[in-house]
């Protein structure tokens, strides 16, 4: 997988050619310890952003772009 994971409104995960696993974008963060579970390595902006959380950051990642990332770490920095 690549970060443009972040993109998709949702991600499929098959196995055995049948939907193991879908992951609604807003739920990315929480879910994708299921996603290392199923043998998925997650994108390298998916492991920063969940760094991130588990040190109190916020993200939306509904209107998620890099642009957004920036501010919001920017804002939380100040």
């Amino acid at each position: 997988m690549a970060d443009e994971i972040l993109l998709a409104d949702r991600t499929l995960v098959l196995k055995g050619g049948k939907i193991a696993c879908e992951i609604d974008k807003n739920d990315l963060l929480e879910k994708a310890p299921l996603l290392s579970e199923m043998g998925i390595k997650l994108p390298t902006l998916l492991k920063v952003l969940l760094e991130l959380k588990n040190s109190g950051f916020t993200f939306n990642l509904d209107d998620f772009s890099i642009d957004e990332f920036v501010r919001c770490l920017g804002d939380r920095l100040k």
